[in-house]
Parts: C-alpha cells; sequence; structure tokens
C-alpha cells in the first residue's frame, strides 16, 4: 500500500541573514514511512521574498535598516581610507573648529532578496518500519541593493570653508568619496561595494531516517534522525548582501512525530525536533565596537558554535475525497545564542558577534494537495503522483526574517 512520507526541509534553505537561522517551515510533517523497497521521489520548489525582519524586539524592521542611520563629521573621516586619509581630514576639520559630533547627513539603503529554491527527495523503504531519504537543495538568489545618502547643507559649508586654503587641499582630492560615503566606507574596509546579484548554487545535502515506532488504527508515531552536511557555499566575508548556500558546518537532529486519526478522514499530526549545530573553524570578520555592521579586521581560524534549536507543530489535515486533501498547522522555533572565540584578538571582540543571534519564530502553513493514488489502486490511473500547493507565513519572532514562502510540491511512487 502506498503511503505518503513528506519531510519538512526548511533547514536545507537558507537565505540573507546570519549562518544558521531559523526558516520558515514549507511543508508538513508526518509520521508515515514507506513500505519497503518502494521508492519515492519529491521535487518542491518554492520561492520567498524577504524585504523585512523582526529586530530583537519582535518589531518589524527594513533589511538594511543599519544603513539608514544620521552621519557626523567623525563618520565621514571613518568612512575614509586608513591613513593618510582619514587623520588629513580629521585635521583639517578640528583646525577649522568643526566638531566632530556635527551630523552632516542621512545614509539611506534599501535591500530585498528573492529566493527560489528547487529541493529534490529521493526517499526509499529500507525495511517495512525504516525509510531513508537525501534532499539536495539548488538555490537561486536575487539581491536588489540601492544605497545613497543625503547631505545636510553643512556639509557644502564645510567644503567651502575647507577650499579657502587652495586648490591643491587633500581634502578637495576626496570631494567624491564624501558625496558617497556609503560606497567609500564599504571600500576603506576591504568589503565588496553594495550591488544587485544574482547567483544558482548547491544548498546543503540532508540526510533523513523514518523509524516507525508504533502503528494502530488510531496512532502512529515514528523517530526521524537527520544529518546535515556542509555541501552549500558559506556566505563571502566580503560581501555583506551575499546569500549563502549553507552554514559551514554538520548538524545532526532527532525528532519525534505522532500521527492521530480520529476519524476516516482526518488526521492531527504532533511533531517535535531537535537540532544539534556542531561547532566549526570558518573565516570571519571581528566586530571593533558593539553592533558594528563593517569591520576591516578578520580572523580565518574563528571557532564558530552556532545555536542549537527546537522546533514544535500540531497539523490538522482533511480528505475532502479520496483525490483532495486541505492541511493546516502551526509551528513554534526557538534557536540558542551563537557561541564565537578566536585568539587573534581580544576577547570581548568575539563576542560582539553573538549579538541577536538567539532567535524565535512563530509561523503558520496551509496547503491543498491532490493525489491518485487511490484511483491507481483501482487500476484508474497509470501513475501513483501526488501533487501539493503550499503557503507558509512567519507572523511572529525576534531575530528572524519576516517573509512568506510559496511552495508546489509534485511526488511520485514506484
Amino acid at each position: 500500500m502506498m503511503k505518503r512520507i513528506v519531510f519538512c526541509l526548511a533547514s536545507v534553505l537558507t537565505a540573507v541573514g546570519h549562518a544558521g537561522d531559523l526558516t520558515v517551515p514549507f511543508s508538513s510533517d508526518s509520521a508515515a514511512v514507506l513500505p519497503a523497497k518502494v521508492r519515492n521521489v519529491r521535487v518542491t520548489t518554492l520561492t520567498t521574498t524577504v524585504a523585512d525582519v523582526f529586530n530583537a524586539q519582535g518589531r518589524t524592521e527594513g533589511l538594511a535598516a543599519q544603513m539608514n542611520k544620521t552621519i557626523t563629521w567623525e563618520d565621514l573621516a571613518k568612512a575614509q581610507s586608513p591613513g593618510m586619509d582619514r587623520h588629513t581630514l580629521r585635521g583639517y576639520l578640528l583646525a577649522r573648529g568643526f566638531s566632530l559630533n556635527e551630523p552632516v547627513g542621512q545614509t539611506h539603503g534599501i535591500v530585498n532578496s528573492r529566493v527560489t529554491a528547487t529541493v529534490p527527495v529521493l526517499a526509499y523503504g529500507l525495511t517495512p518500519k525504516v525509510t531513508m531519504a537525501v534532499a539536495v537543495p539548488v538555490i537561486y538568489s536575487h539581491v536588489n541593493v540601492a544605497t545613497g545618502w543625503t547631505a545636510y547643507p553643512s556639509v557644502e559649508r564645510g567644503l567651502q570653508t575647507l577650499s579657502a586654503d587652495g586648490r591643491h587641499n587633500k581634502v578637495l582630492q576626496n570631494e567624491p568619496k564624501l558625496q558617497n560615503v556609503v560606497q567609500t566606507e564599504f571600500a576603506s574596509k576591504g568589503y565588496k561595494p553594495p550591488r544587485d546579484a544574482q547567483k544558482t548554487q548547491m544548498g546543503d545535502v540532508t540526510l533523513v531516517t523514518k523509524v516507525r515506532m508504533l502503528e494502530t488504527t488510531k496512532l502512529g508515531v515514528t523517530l526521524q534522525p537527520r544529518m546535515v552536511m556542509p555541501t552549500g557555499r558559506r556566505a563571502d566575508i566580503n560581501d555583506v548582501f551575499d546569500v549563502a548556500g549553507g552554514d559551514g558546518q554538520f548538524d545532526v537532529g532527532l525528532g519525534v512525530v505522532t500521527d492521530y486519526f480520529p476519524s476516516g478522514r482526518w488526521t492531527l499530526t504532533g511533531a517535535a525536533h531537535y537540532l544539534n549545530q556542531l561547532p566549526t573553524r570558518v573565516s570571519l570578520r571581528i566586530p571593533t565596537v558593539p553592533n558594528e555592521t563593517l569591520t576591516p579586521d578578520v580572523d580565518s581560524r574563528t571557532k564558530m558554535n552556532l545555536g542549537d534549536s527546537v522546533q514544535a507543530s500540531l497539523t490538522g489535515r482533511y480528505k475532502l475525497t479520496d483525490l483532495w486533501t486541505l492541511s493546516a498547522g502551526a509551528s513554534a522555533q526557538y534557536k540558542q545564542k551563537d557561541d564565537y572565540r578566536g585568539a587573534s584578538y581580544d576577547s570581548y571582540r568575539y563576542d560582539y558577534l553573538e549579538t541577536d543571534t538567539e532567535q524565535a519564530m512563530a509561523s503558520a502553513l496551509g496547503s491543498i494537495g491532490y493525489s491518485t493514488i487511490a484511483l491507481f489502486r483501482e487500476k484508474r490511473f497509470p501513475v501513483p503522483f501526488e501533487a501539493t500547493l503550499t503557503g507558509s507565513q512567519v507572523f511572529a519572532g525576534r531575530n528572524v526574517r519576516k517573509n512568506t514562502v510559496g511552495a508546489f510540491e509534485l511526488a511520485m511512487f514506484f
């Protein structure tokens, strides 16, 4: 008898944000396993647009919120290249009586990212009680970035004052840099300039095993061990807006999924999952002060231990007919704070990397599915397949992306 097998593969997709972030689920759990020697191929295509996040206080803000800030003369000086450019500007300003804390403008940034992933999953019924599966995501991303700044009149007055020193004044040579402060700051600290970018890449491969522990007419229980392998590319530390393919470390997890059948048409599924993100060493930029967005310092041997996460979900399914099924569910997730250590800089600077890495997320999911399995059993349709259309929405959280995910899944059994 054909049985449905669904794996919640949200962890294989990484969008704009920190490595190891929580991600909104785009499929439902099920305690069902495949019959022995039956194969199942599922291909899920999902897409999401990320423009906003929930901050540490649970309020919504744009992805580029940290780029929207008031700029002072001191910020302009710090944005210049280290050495003569920076010291010359600061020295001239002080010599002419300017206050380095005087506001001179406002930076602006708009960032949004569209991520589309295709996730093929191959599953095999190893025994009547054990099913094994592998998921290999392919991720396409398109990031749009727009930056700029509005200069206050004090900038023009300052340049006019400084120009009185003569045409060969060192500061005047930097005027184009002053008028494009965002690009200048990125370049002075060794970052790639903010720009639109798109790429297609492989994500982290996930291996999942489903072991049936109990099956009665009213109840089904499975254990779900899994491993995530770091096959996806980590984010480029020189590109603030790079979309990574993976986190760079191994993950191991264990889940328990329970199906309850109150009637012939209803199924209630409760699930709980725990994921342990194993430590590794990676190359990271190390902040010099708290909440620093851009820093020139790099430690190529930073010890990174991303926080472990837990997830609990409840889903209800109702069979309208033998062909059509409606599903709805909710999920709550929590991730511990990350831990970073290194020997290249003072230990307190690594602690700055841990700021706002503790996460919480609440999301909802709804789907409609069509299956030909009943027709196949009656020999009225040549191929047993399932097609599911799903929508997921993050509606609350802390330090997570606020996004909607749309997914279409096609599954075949043979």
